[in-house]
């Protein structure tokens, strides 16, 4: 079944095994990078950098779309329309009614539900210069991974949104994708070329598992500590379980990004940045 809103085409496939489920792709984006799902509304956000991983175009958008998969904005957020700047946004979280969206060297936030801008924390002084993987911890502060400058940040929004130096020096290589873990009490983060790591809320890095390839990007886990995690290169998404057995689950893919999971319907979130597609899987 096809269906065209905004130029953005929709697929949607039932799957006989999962029928609670619909797995769905997008199409029409620019540059996907970061897929997530707003847990309180069951909403999703797509981040487009649509340009060079270091464009100052003002041309990057966010994607939002309903419940059910269909495009309710294509560009809910848009660089360059009003007062909105959005240079290569990345990392995406919904805390309350807020987005948050990771723009070089800026986290800014907008209305989860009407694109308007809220505000922006400069992480300038801090000397970002990739900002990715966004997420929040226990005690509701904010961790930016630092991809290029090999650090994570940490804003403190209790602290008219502080923003310092949360981890760095040895084992904190490139990170990238970042997934808070209660259960834990940590952070999974993909480092470098091929570990995936925890971080502790101190910031200490350990590694979790050594992956069989390179070009890490996204990380989540689901109910049962299975972490998920993509191989931007090499077009892979594993399964690492809590033996740390790691099992491919999709491969054959064209640079998944920062995946995330959608836990309730059992779907991985996955931004395909050189296709200008996101897809779901279910797992």
């Amino acid at each position: 079944m096809f269906r065209w809103f905004a130029a953005v085409f929709v697929f949607y496939a039932t799957l006989s095994l999962f029928g609670e489920a619909r797995a769905f792709e997008v199409g029409g984006l620019a540059s996907p990078q970061n897929f997530i799902v707003d847990a309180e509304t069951g909403n999703y956000y797509i981040s487009n950098v649509k340009g060079r991983a270091f464009s100052k175009g003002n041309a990057g958008f966010v994607t939002m779309l309903n419940a059910e998969g269909k495009v309710s904005k294509l560009k809910l957020i848009e660089g360059g329309r009003g007062d909105v700047t959005l240079n290569t946004p990345r990392g995406l979280l919904v805390i309350g009614d807020s987005l948050y969206v990771a723009d070089t060297p800026f986290v800014r936030v907008f209305d989860k539900l009407t694109g308007a801008k809220k505000g922006e924390i400069d992480l300038s002084s801090l000397k970002a210069k990739f900002l990715n993987g966004l997420a929040t911890g226990p005690d509701g502060r904010i961790f930016v991974t630092e991809t290029v400058g090999n650090a994570i940040f940490v804003i403190h929004p209790d602290q008219k949104n502080k923003a310092e130096l949360f981890a760095s020096g040895k084992g904190i290589d490139s990170p990238s994708g970042i997934a808070f873990s209660p259960k834990l009490n940590k952070f999974f983060v993909t480092m470098g070329f091929s570990v995936l790591a925890t971080v502790d809320l101190n910031g200490a890095p350990q590694k979790f598992v050594k992956m069989p390839v390179k070009s890490l990007s996204g990380v989540d886990f689901d109910a049962e500590d299975n972490v998920y995690v993509s191989s931007f290169n090499r077009g892979i998404i594993f399964k690492v379980d809590k033996n740390l057995r790691t099992t491919i689950m999709v491969r054959g893919l064209v640079s998944p990004a920062n995946i995330t999971l959608d836990k309730k319907k059992q779907l991985i979130l996955v931004p395909l940045y050189l296709k200008s597609r996101a897809m779901t899987v279910p797992y």
